[in-house]
């Protein structure tokens, strides 16, 4: 959606773009930006697109190489190599 401007599901054309996905927590209930891992340390700050039709969403991170297998919390999943079939 980010490149092709068009939704995956309905090929609609009109988006919304999200640079920065907030969270709301804490007794103070403030917006601060979400990250798909928050602790130990915060990795990977999220943005979105969003289609104004279906509302399929889809979540980006900022800096991917600043995310790292940790444990059970973030699991690297390793799919074939460009050409090689599926198995």
């Amino acid at each position: 959606m980010k490149i092709s401007h068009r939704c995956p599901k309905c090929q609609h054309h009109r988006l919304l773009e999200i640079p920065q996905v907030n969270d709301r927590s804490g007794k103070q209930d403030t917006d601060k930006p979400m990250f798909l891992v928050s602790t130990p340390e915060r990795q990977g700050k999220l943005s979105a697109m969003m289609c104004r039709r279906c509302g399929y969403t889809e979540f980006y991170v900022h800096n991917p190489a600043s995310v790292q297998p940790a444990g059970r919390r973030v699991i690297e999943v390793n799919g074939p190599e460009p050409g090689e079939p599926f198995r």
